[in-house]
């Protein structure tokens, strides 16, 4: 029984290593919008610039910051340490976020963010989901970010 599951944990793990290895790499700096609604929040409004460089054929590294405005009139500024994997041929892909998010309002300005991020790209554009944590609670949204 334990030779099938490490042979079944084995298979699972050449699959995505496989599927990983064969997509390609997209480096250089995009320009993101994002809408979410932050249950602490309400709805949020960002206009970011992500920077990034491969660090594998198939996974990128890099970081994003930017300026956003809540619904409840909070202006912010997000900052965001990125971490992403291309999948199906760079068609499609999935990452991390991990970072502070400034809020201007009237308590302390640092506010812990973290994120899980997938979506589509076609050519220059992209178009996905991001669903995490914005101190003290959900948050989820959309982005659209260009290629620049």
């Amino acid at each position: 029984m334990r030779a099938l599951l490490g042979l079944r944990r084995f298979a699972a793990a050449a699959a995505l290593l496989s599927t990983l290895l064969a997509a390609p790499s997209y480096a250089g700096l995009k320009l993101e919008l994002g809408g979410d609604y932050a249950f602490s929040y309400g709805g949020t409004f960002e206009l970011m610039l992500g920077v990034n460089a491969p660090i594998a054929r198939h996974i990128h590294v890099g970081g994003r910051f930017g300026g956003l405005f809540t619904t409840r009139y909070v202006i912010g500024a997000p900052l965001d340490f990125e971490l992403l994997a291309n999948v199906a041929d760079g068609r499609a892909y999935l990452g991390g976020l991990l970072g502070p998010w400034l809020a201007f309002d009237s308590g302390f300005p640092l506010r812990f963010h973290g994120a899980f991020e997938f979506g589509l790209r076609a050519g220059s554009l992209t178009f996905g989901l991001e669903l995490g944590y914005l101190q003290p609670g959900p948050i989820a949204g959309l982005r659209l970010a260009f290629q620049i």
